[in-house]
């Protein structure tokens, strides 16, 4: 999957317009090292001939893309630097999201998609592979192409750990259904039993080569579903070497 970065201000900012206006303004990113939250609109400032150090009045390293959303939003920072997504899942002190429509997207990227699908945030920056995976120089070929192999046969693993996720959830819901007007005490137990005996047959029954490998066990397919779920990612590629 692939994310952008966006150049963000409060939308009465009227003297705020372009790349160039952010000269003489406070800047804030999480780090300096960050892609979404720093170095992909660092990389923009200087396409357009800008220092990102020397044009702005200061810049500032928040570690926290929240703290850069809200601090703009609180008159904080005139300018933030933040991934795409990251305006929508932001909260403010009380615990409630922000509202989207109090910020503006400077140079907002037109007919940014992947895969031909339309990309559903606004961008400042083109779109980057989230989560590069590189090897030091001294690892060998060898191993560097058996874990790029493993890291994109997760997918394949996930699919088959979420077929036996869903037969879990089929057995949580009989179980629930043969204990709704059941007793209590003896019943629960005998319950737990039965749903732990329908789980095993999940896991028993599993067909491991959904995922259109062969080397997929139970555990390895839960372990990728749970990771894949957790990582919110949808999978990896391979650039070309």
């Amino acid at each position: 999957t692939k994310f952008g970065g966006v150049i963000a201000v409060r939308s009465d900012r009227t003297d705020i317009q372009t790349l160039a206006d952010i000269r003489g303004k406070v800047v804030a990113a999480a780090s300096i090292s960050g892609l979404g939250s720093g170095q992909m609109q660092f990389r923009e400032l200087q396409r357009a001939g800008m220092s990102y150090i020397n044009a702005p009045r200061q810049l500032v390293f928040t570690s926290n893309q929240g703290k850069v959303v809200n601090g703009v939003l609180a008159g904080k920072f005139d300018v933030g630097f933040i991934r795409t997504d990251q305006i929508e899942r932001t909260k403010n002190s009380d615990g409630v999201l922000v509202d989207p429509s109090e910020l503006r997207i400077l140079q907002p990227q037109p007919d940014l998609a992947i895969d031909g699908v339309p990309f559903p945030f606004e961008s400042s920056t083109p779109l980057y592979p989230e989560w590069n995976l590189a090897s030091l120089g001294h690892v060998s070929d060898e191993v560097a192409s058996e874990v790029q192999s493993a890291m994109r046969a997760l997918a394949g693993h996930a699919d088959v750990g979420y077929a036996i996720l869903a037969c879990y959830d089929g057995c949580a819901a009989g179980n629930g259904e043969e204990t709704a007007g059941g007793g209590g005490g003896d019943g629960g137990v005998l319950a737990g039993a039965a749903l732990e005996e329908c789980r095993a047959a999940c896991r028993d029954g599993a067909d491991l080569t959904a995922g259109g490998r062969c080397d997929t066990t139970v555990e390895l397919a839960l372990a990728a579903a749970e990771a894949k779920t957790n990582g919110k990612y949808t999978g990896w590629g391979s650039n070309p070497p």
